[in-house]
């Protein structure tokens, strides 16, 4: 008897360990101007290759808390082949909109507040990374909290529509990460 609570206890202390470790952020960012970490809960939603026009594209979501006000994060890594890029020039800038699905069809759109990007090559690339921000308030939060991500999509001004759709497994990830942000 003494043998089987024991055992039940180990069983139980373990569960509590592993669920305990499933609510960690996703990133963590280091501001080192103002000295602070920020974290980042959510991630990646999908990676797209088109081979004829020679791009390949990832994008991430995440939600943060900075300085008291909950953002809403789309990076893209666009990747183009050297010759594709002095051709097609890629520009996100402030404004632009992007959007989440969920599964039960609820559209969240977000308009960049701020828009970051940084143009660096490798090799015979050319890496676009893009970081869009906006505010995203708690019922959206709520929203994707309760609800997995199945289709995202990046509408810039001058640039064409990036769509794609989220599989079961990441979106299912991004959800658990936020609902960890909205219950910290």
């Amino acid at each position: 008897m003494k043998k089987l609570f024991l055992t039940t206890m180990l069983v139980v202390f373990s569960s509590i360990m592993v669920y305990g470790q499933k609510c960690k952020a996703a990133e963590k960012i280091k501001d080192d101007f103002a000295g602070k970490n920020y974290d980042l809960w959510g991630g990646k939603l999908n990676t797209a290759r088109n081979m004829l026009a020679g791009t390949s594209v990832t994008f991430d979501f995440y939600v943060a808390d900075i300085d008291g006000k909950n953002t809403a994060y789309m990076q893209i890594l666009y990747m183009q082949k050297e010759n594709d890029a002095s051709v097609n020039k890629v520009d996100m800038p402030k404004g632009t909109k992007f959007m989440l699905k969920t599964e039960n069809n609820e559209i969240i759109e977000f308009t960049a507040e701020k828009s970051q990007n940084v143009k660096r090559k490798l090799a015979q690339y050319t890496n676009n990374i893009f970081s869009l921000s906006a505010e995203i308030n708690s019922d959206q939060l709520e929203t994707l909290a309760n609800n997995n991500i199945i289709m995202y999509q990046v509408v810039p001004e001058e640039f064409e529509t990036l769509t794609g759709d989220v599989s079961k497994g990441p979106g299912k990830k991004i959800n658990r990460q936020i609902s960890c942000f909205v219950s910290r």
